[in-house]
């Protein structure tokens, strides 16, 4: 299911019951909430905040992909209880122009990261000679740095 809002208020939208099927796709600005959310082939976040109300177990064989811009913009999962990590993590990154070290909190996990748990493998965009990324699980958080090499004169 694609996750959008339009209207007067598109910076926020609440769903307070069980989305269907097994695809969570959010896309466009603002925050769109959710009280619960079962377990899900895939979660992307493209722009903005997916917000969960409760604790998420990603499924082992799941995908939670996001994506970062060089505005700094970026797709975000907000967790707001405890976070278990599983399954594969991907990052898209789009074509504009990026800042060297800028971070990208791609997952956040109010209730922190459950110990023990992390993605069984995270697929960065392939780096090129002047751009890369890098990923680091934190206690509450994943985040994403751009590392940007300097231009030589």
């Amino acid at each position: 299911i694609n996750v959008a809002h339009s209207g007067a208020d598109q910076d926020r939208g609440r769903f307070a019951g069980e989305l269907p099927g097994n695809i969570t796709v959010k896309a466009g600005p603002g925050t769109f909430s959710l009280a619960m959310l079962k377990a899900m082939d895939r979660i992307e976040v493209r722009e903005g905040t997916l917000s969960l109300d409760s604790g998420y177990s990603l499924a082992a064989h799941g995908n939670f992909v996001a994506t970062v811009r060089g505005d700094s913009s970026h797709g975000q999962f907000h967790v707001r209880g405890q976070a278990s990590l599983a399954g594969q993590m991907a990052v898209a990154s789009g074509r504009d122009a990026f800042v060297d070290g800028t971070s990208y909190d791609v997952l956040k996990a109010d209730g922190g990261i459950r110990a023990g748990t992390a993605f069984a493998a995270i697929e960065l965009p392939e780096p090129t000679r002047l751009l890369s990324f890098d990923a680091q699980q934190l206690r509450d958080r994943v985040r994403i740095t751009a590392d940007v090499a300097a231009s030589s004169p």
